[in-house]
């Protein structure tokens, strides 16, 4: 009740005058349904409102980057999205790079929080400081 109001004005306020607007359509919704009507769906808006998750779904759809996660136990391996890098650097999570001879994606993380690949057949074609050569069993890029 403001200053300006007389007794009088506020006992004439309706339940839907202390509701408001989102409150007023919600009780219009609920009151539609229950008489079988169908109200028109709202349209989508641009994220900006209330309800935005922070960080939620922005890496949707973008490519991933492999990361050891620390927990207390050790470390995790992880997908995240490139917008997330910088945050899991900061407490010490390892970024996975691919080696020479190692195949593109990650299979785990050793105790150390180092990635663990595949290893690329051997014989495959592989490059080292600008030298051709062929990957050996063990993972090496050996000159050819």
């Amino acid at each position: 009740m403001t200053n300006d109001e007389t007794t009088e004005q506020v006992t004439r306020r309706t339940p839907a005058d202390r509701l408001g607007r989102r409150g007023l359509f919600g009780l219009i919704g609920g009151a539609t349904a229950a008489v079988g009507l169908q109200l028109a769906e709202a349209k989508k808006g641009k994220g900006h409102g209330r309800g935005q998750g922070k960080g939620k779904g922005k890496g949707k759809n973008k490519p991933k980057v492999q990361i050891c996660h620390r927990t207390g136990q050790g470390f995790n391996l992880i997908s995240v999205s490139q917008s997330a890098v910088p945050a899991h650097e900061g407490h010490g999570d390892v970024i996975c790079a691919v080696g020479v001879c190692q195949t593109g994606v990650a299979t785990g993380c050793a105790t150390d929080g180092v990635c663990v690949y595949a290893l690329a057949a051997a014989g495959t074609v592989c490059t080292s400081n600008d030298v051709a050569g062929t990957c050996t069993a063990e993972g090496a890029c050996e000159p050819t």
